[in-house]
């Protein structure tokens, strides 16, 4: 699919995965737009997991015990490399957890 922008895209993903009610993971910081397309496409559960504050990254921790014990399973665990809006990367060991 072409889309206008990476905004676009990121709205049409959210609609094509989720459902309205669903639970889905995001770490902060965050940027506002990704919030706002599930606010806006009827997703309940954000959860927002927090990341380490030197290097910007994600609490994996936190995920694998989120992913663990909710329930039900989140549908969809937003990660972005490099984090918008830090500019932060993300090892790709880490992204292979």
């Amino acid at each position: 699919m072409v889309t206008a922008g990476a905004n676009q895209a990121f709205v049409n993903l959210v609609l094509t995965l989720c459902d309205a009610g669903d639970s889905v993971v995001m770490f902060a910081p965050y940027y506002f737009n990704a919030y706002m397309s599930f606010e806006m496409t009827g997703v309940t559960d954000i959860l927002v997991g927090g990341c380490d504050p030197m290097t910007l990254h994600p609490d994996v921790d936190w995920l694998e015990k989120v992913l663990k014990e909710n329930d039900p399973i989140p549908r969809l665990v937003t990660v972005v490399n490099p984090r918008n809006p830090s500019g932060a990367f993300i090892p790709r060991p880490m992204l292979e957890i």
